[in-house]
């Protein structure tokens, strides 16, 4: 694990903070954030969100058989549930969103939850195994910069080179589980 160190408590960019266990004289931060930001609302067509959901521990990963079915059940979950999606890449132990809701009262979280619901119960029907997710998710809200163009730029990048960053194959192109 690749954790940053800070040399005096007050350029821990956290409230909280502990000395580093193994370097004396350094501190690192414990983030205690809330799971989703105040002051934003997850319901509104306006929240550009890059979202990120694991499975938990051992158990199915996404890949061949399980993979495909996982993939078609996000893609009719899509379409039933109808929220903005810009881009969206399936690895073998998680998924990465970028999307926004479309204004119909249903937040983020909701979205996140159903697409997580519809997966886990078609591997089930189809493959008789159950897939466990993580409880949570993660999320950064876009548009909090002074460059929305850019930022929504690096994040597309970044989920649509995950495949080929992972070592999963040597083009998106040749990713069957992206859009």
């Amino acid at each position: 694990m690749n954790t940053r160190s800070y040399s005096q408590p007050a350029l821990v960019p956290t409230v909280k903070y502990a000395e580093h266990p193994f370097k004396i004289g350094q501190y690192v931060a414990v983030h205690s954030r809330a799971r989703r930001l105040s002051g934003i609302d997850y319901c509104s067509p306006n929240c550009l969100c890059f979202v990120t959901f694991k499975l938990q521990g051992e158990g199915p990963t996404l890949t061949e058989d399980i993979g495909a079915t996982a993939w078609q059940a996000f893609l009719d979950q899509w379409a039933r549930e109808q929220f903005t999606l810009h881009t969206a890449c399936m690895m073998p132990d998680h998924f990465h969103l970028l999307l926004a809701p479309l204004g119909n009262g249903k937040s983020v979280n909701d979205i996140v939850r159903s697409i997580k619901l519809a997966i886990t119960h078609k591997v089930k029907q189809e493959h008789g195994t159950w897939l466990r997710w993580q409880a949570s998710f993660y999320d950064h809200v876009l548009g909090r910069t002074d460059n929305i163009e850019d930022e929504f730029a690096s994040v597309r990048f970044y989920i649509r080179n995950n495949p080929v960053r992972a070592g999963l194959v040597a083009s998106i192109e040749d990713y069957p589980y992206l859009l």
